[in-house]
């Protein structure tokens, strides 16, 4: 991966021969925010408005950067977010919209949310209670001898300001300053090898009242996993099986727990159930 110029970046995609428009995200108002292209012999082209333009060559071997100038550090979420998964998956691994922690026992626990059930806070506050921190919000996942690892993701949680504070004055993850988002950006020390997979849970809240509910799910159908792909860029038969494969054995082989959370439940109050949970034997 390394810095490079727009000028560079375009030399390199003018070699593409076909190139196809493989996903775009539109504002409601109709202004294009991301665009990602496509090219059998060239890669992957990413680019927005806001960042600069991003090549990913076809095996996901180098990643050239050409950020805007006004975008100051605020490219860094778009490399970490779209531009890293994409290359991952390039590379024959499965990325997973989740977040992960290492358990007490050594087993990664992923999590898995929709937006506002407090998913990346409670990577944060497990991580206070003694948990290894693997990665926030993309997990890349491969099969080894049938067995579903995890991998660990940029050392970086990004919190609501308004969330900082409650992590307290003794939390172990360090504000990285200068970090130009609508989030702060915290960096937890992190796990550094491939850890086996020992859960998955599935995040929702509930009606009010009551504790944190964990209810094991025994017959896990492969095909409801596959809402949680993070890269939906690349479409060849080849990463279809794959993907499928990584599904199968998650539900082969992995607890997958429901996890309710009940509205109204505090944040410390989910951390604190979710972590009594990881440390069952």
């Amino acid at each position: 991966m390394r810095l490079a110029s727009r000028d560079a970046v375009n030399a390199a995609w003018a070699a593409a021969a076909a190139p196809q428009r493989s996903h775009q995200l539109v504002h409601p108002d109709g202004d294009v925010l991301l665009t990602i292209d496509h090219d059998e012999r060239e890669g992957f082209l990413v680019e927005t408005p806001f960042h600069g333009r991003f090549h990913v060559d076809a095996l996901g071997g180098q990643v050239r950067c050409a950020p805007l100038a006004e975008a100051g550090t605020s490219w860094h979420g778009l490399l970490i977010g779209q531009v890293l998964p994409l290359a991952a998956t390039l590379r024959g691994y499965e990325i997973f919209h989740a977040g992960a922690v290492v358990a007490p026992g050594g087993r990664a626990g992923l999590f898995c949310a929709g937006s506002g059930v407090g998913k990346s806070t409670l990577m944060a506050r497990l991580v206070g209670h003694g948990a290894g921190f693997l990665a926030d919000d993309a997990v890349a996942v491969e099969l080894t001898g049938g067995l579903p690892l995890a991998h660990p993701g940029p050392a970086l949680v990004h919190l609501y300001e308004r969330d900082v504070p409650l992590l307290g004055d003794d939390t172990p993850l360090r504000r990285i300053e200068g970090f130009r988002s609508m989030k702060a950006a915290l960096a937890p020390a992190a796990v550094a090898d491939p850890t086996p997979i020992g859960g998955l849970h599935l995040l929702e809240r509930g009606e009010e009242g009551g504790p944190v509910r964990f209810e094991r799910i025994d017959a896990v159908e492969p095909f409801a996993l596959l809402s949680a792909i993070f890269t939906r860029s690349v479409k060849t038969p080849e990463r279809l099986r794959r993907h499928l494969d990584v599904c199968a054995a998650i539900a082969e082989r992995v607890p997958v727990f429901r996890v309710v959370v009940p509205a109204g439940t505090g944040r410390e109050a989910m951390a604190e159930a979710v972590w009594e949970h990881l440390c069952r034997p």
